[in-house]
C-alpha cells in the first residue's frame, strides 16, 4: 500500500504544479535577475545593431563548441577517462547555460536600444517604421534565433548525446559490472537531460520577450507613437508585474499542504473504491465461469454415460460429446484466464500502474492527433513538437530502464 499511496502522491502533485504552473526558474530576465542595462548602443545604425546581435550569437556558438571540442579531446573516447573527467561535461551544461542567458539579456537590451534609435533615424511614418520594426520580428526571432536552436539545442546536444550516451557508456556494457554501467548511463542521461530542457526553456522565454517588444512596438507604430523609450519602459513595468503576479500565485498555489493533501486523501479513497469494484467484478465472473465449467463436466458425464449404453443413438450422442468438449475447453481457459486477472488485480500496485498506463496511452494518441492537426498549420511548429516529444520519451525510457 505504501508504494500505491506513493505512486498517487507523485500523480497528485504533478497535476498539481501543471495546473499552477512551474515554480522554478523564471527566466534570465524575471524579477531579481534583470539583465544589465546596455547604456550606449553596440553601434550608431540600425543595421549596425541587428549585425552585431548576430555577431554575438555566433560568437557564443563557436565558444561553446570549442569547449566541447576540448572535453572529447581530454577524454578521448575512453570509459575510464569519461569517468575520470565527467564533471567537465557537467561544468560544461553550466558554462552554456549561463552564457545563454547573458546572451539572451544582451540581445533584449540590443533590440530596445535598436528601436529607440529607429525612432531617430526612420521616417515618421507607418510604411517606414513598419518595415524597420520587422527587421527585429525577421533576423533576431525568426533567423538568427532558430539558427542559434538548431546550433546548441539541436546539433551540439546531440553530438553530446552521441558521443557519450550512445558512444562511451554503450561500449562500456562489455567492460564493466552492470550496476556500473546502468549507474553510469542513468547519471549522464538526467544531466543532459537537465540540460537540454533548461536550454529549450531559455530559448522558448527569449523569444516571448522578443515577440513581446515587437508587438508593442508595432501597436505604438499603429497609433503614430514613436517615444519607443517610453512604450519600451511601459512594456518592462508590465511584464514585470505580471511575472511577480504569477510567481506569488504559483508559489502559494504549490505550497498549500493541506490542499495536496486532501487530493493524495480523495484520490486514494476513489482508486480504493475502484480497486474493490474491480476485484468484485472478477471474482463474481470466475465463480460464474467455474459454475459453468462445472456444469459442462456433468452434462459431458451423462452424454458419454448415454453413448455406451445407446445403440440407436450413436451417431447423435457423439456429435453432443464433442460439442460439449468443446465447449468445456473454452470454460476451462475462460475460468483460468479470469483467474489470472484475479491475482493481478488483487496487486493495487499493479491494477493502479494498470489504470496509469492506459491513461498515459489514451493521452499519448490524443497528443499525436494534435500533433497531426499543428502539422496542417505549420509544419515547422510541428517538427519542433515532435523533437521535443521524443526528448520526453527519451527521458521516460531512461528512467523505465533504471528502474528495471
Amino acid at each position: 500500500m505504501k508504494r500505491l499511496t506513493a505512486a498517487i502522491l507523485a500523480l497528485v502533485i504533478t497535476l498539481t504544479l501543471c495546473a499552477c504552473g512551474a515554480t522554478g526558474n523564471t527566466g534570465a530576465a524575471s524579477a531579481g535577475n534583470k539583465p544589465k542595462k546596455i547604456e550606449k548602443p553596440v553601434a550608431d545604425t540600425l543595421d549596425g545593431i541587428l549585425e552585431a546581435i548576430e555577431d554575438d550569437y555566433k560568437t557564443t556558438v563557436q565558444a561553446f563548441r570549442d569547449s566541447l571540442d576540448t572535453i572529447n579531446a581530454v577524454i578521448g573516447g575512453d570509459y575510464k577517462n569519461y569517468v575520470k573527467n565527467r564533471q567537465m561535461i557537467d561544468d560544461w551544461y553550466t558554462q552554456v547555460e549561463t552564457e545563454i542567458a547573458q546572451l539572451f539579456q544582451r540581445t533584449e537590451e540590443n533590440c530596445k536600444q535598436y528601436f529607440i534609435l529607429m525612432s531617430t533615424q526612420t521616417e515618421h511614418t507607418y510604411k517606414a517604421m513598419n518595415r524597420a520594426a520587422d527587421k527585429v520580428y525577421d533576423s533576431v526571432y525568426d533567423d538568427v534565433r532558430d539558427d542559434f536552436y538548431d546550433d546548441v539545442y539541436d546539433d551540439l546536444m546531440d553530438d553530446l548525446y552521441d558521443e557519450y550516451y550512445d558512444g562511451v557508456l554503450e561500449d562500456a556494457y562489455d567492460l564493466v559490472p552492470y550496476k556500473e554501467y546502468s549507474e553510469q548511463r542513468s547519471y549522464f542521461y538526467q544531466a543532459w537531460s537537465g540540460a537540454h530542457s533548461e536550454i529549450y526553456r531559455l530559448l522558448s522565454e527569449h523569444g516571448s520577450r522578443i515577440y513581446g517588444m515587437c508587438s508593442a512596438i508595432g501597436t505604438a507604430i499603429y497609433k503614430d507613437d514613436y517615444d519607443f523609450a517610453a512604450v519600451l519602459k511601459r512594456y518592462d513595468a508590465e511584464t514585470t508585474e505580471k511575472a511577480q503576479e504569477d510567481s506569488q500565485s504559483n508559489t502559494v498555489q504549490a505550497a498549500d499542504p493541506a490542499e495536496i493533501e486532501k487530493a493524495v486523501a480523495d484520490a486514494l479513497a476513489e482508486a480504493e473504491k475502484k480497486h474493490k469494484a474491480d476485484v468484485a467484478a472478477l471474482e463474481k465472473r470466475r465463480k460464474d465461469a467455474e459454475k459453468k465449467q462445472a456444469e459442462l463436466q456433468a452434462e459431458a458425464a451423462k452424454a458419454m454415460a448415454d453413448l455406451k449404453n445407446s445403440t440407436g443413438r450413436a451417431d447423435e450422442l457423439k456429435h453432443r460429446v464433442e460439442t460439449l468438449q468443446s465447449e468445456l475447453e473454452a470454460a476451462k481457459a475462460n475460468a483460468e484466464k479470469l483467474q489470472k486477472a484475479g491475482a493481478i488485480q488483487s496487486d493495487a500496485d499493479i491494477a493502479v500502474f494498470q489504470s496509469f498506463f492506459q491513461a498515459v496511452q489514451e493521452n499519448f494518441n490524443r497528443a499525436c492527433g494534435l500533433m497531426q492537426k499543428v502539422k496542417t498549420r505549420d509544419a515547422e511548429k510541428a517538427a519542433k513538437l515532435a523533437r521535443f516529444s521524443r526528448d520526453a520519451l527519451a527521458k521516460m525510457a531512461a528512467l523505465v530502464e533504471k528502474e528495471a
